[in-house]
This record gives structure tokens, sequence and C-alpha cells, in this order.
């Protein structure tokens, strides 16, 4: 499911971080250029020498400050994916002079260690899970 407005995005983080919590997940980063713009998919697992479990895909990705390859830990006890709104969305944009109009949904990770870390500015957000012992999507 393609998730291009807040009120969805905040259902299904709400669900995602559900499913994150507690979980030892660790995160890694594909910066990738395709016809439609900049896309990022951040991969999920908890192990990845076996398989990966979660894929956020990220479209038309107009900011992130996230590098190609990058890894990081889950935070574990937190949720894991923010919606940035309001008033917090003002702050980062003006602290990093971003200029996102407002159908563009900008994100959070937790792991991060200030709000201009682990940033995402996308027009659209897809999650799949995947089960362990299969490929196929749930």
């Amino acid at each position: 499911m393609e998730i291009t407005d807040a009120a969805s995005a905040r259902a299904e983080l709400k669900l995602l971080n559900e499913r994150l919590h507690n979980a030892g997940y660790s995160f890694r980063a594909q910066l990738d250029t395709v016809s439609e713009g900049t896309e990022l998919l951040v991969e999920g697992s908890f192990d990845f020498a076996y398989y990966v479990q979660l894929h956020l895909d990220f479209r038309r990705v107009e900011f992130t400050n996230i590098a190609d390859g990058s890894k990081w830990p889950d935070a574990w006890y937190g949720d894991q994916l923010f919606l940035m709104e309001g008033s917090d969305r003002d702050e980062v944009c003006k602290a990093l002079d971003l200029q996102i109009d407002d159908n563009v949904m900008l994100f959070r990770f937790n792991s991060s260690t200030s709000p201009q870390i682990g940033l995402v500015a996308a027009r659209s957000l897809s999650i799949h899970w995947y089960s362990s012992s299969s490929s196929a999507a749930s």
C-alpha cells in the first residue's frame, strides 16, 4: 500500500512501531535515482546474515540526510519512525533551510541523535513485511 497522506502515515506508523517494539532490528539504507526521482529503500532485519524482514520504500524523496549504505540499530524500546508535524516539522525545516510543500511528508528515524539526523522528506512511503521463512510479502 502506498501511503501518500499524513493521516494514513500516522495510522501505518503506529502499526509499524507496535510491531517493531523491542524486536531488536537493525536497519540499512539504499538510495537510488529512478525516472520518478530519488528513492530511499530502508531494509530492516533481526539478522541480515539470514533474511530481510522489512522494506520501507520512500518514493519521490525531496530531501534525506541518510547516506547510501548507512546502517543503524533500532531504538529497542522506543518508536522507530516518526512523522514530523506541526512545530516539530517547522523547526527542522527552518534549521535545515528546507523548502518542502505540505504534500511532502517529513519522517525521522528514532536512532538519530538530533532532529537533523535520520530525516526523509518524501511524497510517499510503502511498508512491506516479509516472512523470515519465505520471500512473500505479508
